[in-house]
């Protein structure tokens, strides 16, 4: 899992519930969750072997993030504040995830 403190997009904070966080592997969404706030946790699952997880993270691989706004229907590529990488049953704080571009 990983806890996000804080995530933007151009330095205006997410909205509840209408954006969301997703984790990636190759393009592969692994994970995520609408943001709720301070502490939003996004699940991201690995490869177990099984056919249906083909593709999810193994042991030491680094997820990459991306947003969703949900206002504007758009996906932005993220910028995590530190790069942890995944391990089964691990928990990790961010202190943000941010979207940097120019609008």
């Amino acid at each position: 899992f990983y806890l996000v403190i804080e995530s933007s997009i151009d330095a205006e904070g997410l909205i509840e519930l209408t954006d969301w966080i997703g984790a990636f592997k190759d393009g592969v969404c692994v994970g995520s969750w609408p943001w709720v706030g301070e502490y939003t946790t996004i699940p991201v699952m690995g490869d177990d072997g099984e056919d249906w997880s083909e593709g999810y993270l193994l042991s030491g691989e680094i997820p990459t993030f991306k947003i969703y706004d949900g206002s504007a229907a758009e996906v932005y590529p993220a910028v995590p504040s530190e790069d942890h990488s995944w391990a089964n049953f691990a928990f990790y704080i961010l202190d943000n995830i941010n979207v940097y571009q120019s609008r």
